[in-house]
């Protein structure tokens, strides 16, 4: 029977398919490709469908109809496939996913491996980051694998109540870096909590400061776990001051008892040393990397502590 364009989102919904590109369109609708846009464009108007980018369509479920948008989770692994682009949700988006939400990001934070104009779609606002070492870290690119076939397990299990319920498909060496994430549409790849706790240490703007990346990095190490083994092997695919960022606020949290008391954060702080005692001498990082270079030194840490912390936990 042959599909009408004013049914075409429900069609790809009633078939179980999260997208669909132009070519397709025209195929489906048995219509030559540059008279789709002008078919479906009552679809759009109607909420229906969106268009993310150009040549991409995608189905929107009734329940987001009054959005105009899916969530973002719902549609950016299709995204990054028809962009070509190596990707994962990171920063306080992949933060949130881990358990770690405390303060919710107001927009979607994409690394990705080539730059990627950011998008705002309604209610979904994607800003990309472009990550110099993110092809070694992701292992893989979504234009030429699929990710919901990826089933390697995790390189730690970390604390079974609170990590992510996704699987590794990247490693830095034999580490976990990138995960997959369930989500109603299939998965979408994220962060690790380790990776997500170096990505903030290394751009604290990005986590709205080094307070709200204390109380975040404190979460993740409660909700999520922070596996040492990982942290050591995902340390050389980042600066050395971010280590020390990421040593200080650590050590911050347990010093005033902010963390779990099952919580195991001493082997974590002992890697991060051993990491940074393997390292050739250097001047003090910044605590802040906005910041003056100017503050009283922390010698554990190698740092200029040019702000004060306040997690609020």
């Amino acid at each position: 029977m042959e599909t009408r364009a004013v049914d075409l989102a429900d069609w790809l919904l009633a078939h179980g398919r999260t997208s669909i590109t132009t070519t397709e369109a025209a195929q489906v609708l048995e219509i030559p490709a540059e008279q789709v846009r002008v078919r479906l464009h009552r679809q759009v108007q109607t909420q229906h469908l969106f268009s993310p980018a150009r040549g991409l369509w995608i189905p929107i479920p009734p329940e987001y109809r009054s959005w105009g948008v899916t969530p973002v989770t719902h549609f950016l692994h299709d995204l990054m496939t028809h962009l070509n682009r190596t990707y994962y949700l990171g920063w306080l988006s992949a933060a949130e996913l881990h358990g770690a939400s405390h303060q919710r990001a107001q927009v979607s934070q994409v690394a990705v491996n080539r730059p990627t104009a950011d998008r705002d779609i309604g209610r979904a606002r994607l800003r990309f980051h472009t990550r110099t070492h993110l092809p070694t870290l992701t292992g893989t690119n979504p234009s030429t694998a699929d990710a919901h076939r990826l089933t390697t397990p995790p390189a730690s299990a970390g604390r079974s109540a609170g990590r992510s319920a996704g699987r590794s498909v990247g490693t830095a060496g034999s580490a976990t870096a990138v995960q997959t994430h369930p989500v109603p549409t299939g998965t979408v790849l994220i962060s690790s909590p380790e990776l997500t706790a170096l990505d903030l240490c290394e751009h604290p703007a990005r986590g709205g400061g080094l307070s709200n990346v204390a109380t975040v990095v404190g979460e993740l190490v409660d909700e999520a776990g922070l596996d040492p083994e990982v942290l050591t092997v995902l340390a050389s695919t980042v600066a050395t001051a971010t280590i020390r960022r990421l040593g200080y606020l650590l050590t911050l949290l347990n010093d005033q008892d902010l963390l779990s008391t099952d919580v195991e954060v001493v082997p974590v702080l002992e890697r991060l040393q051993e990491h940074l005692h393997a390292q050739p001498s250097a001047q003090p990082a910044l605590l802040d990397p906005r910041g003056p270079r100017r503050g009283t030194r922390d010698p554990a840490w190698g740092l200029i502590l040019n702000t004060d912390v306040e997690p609020d936990l």
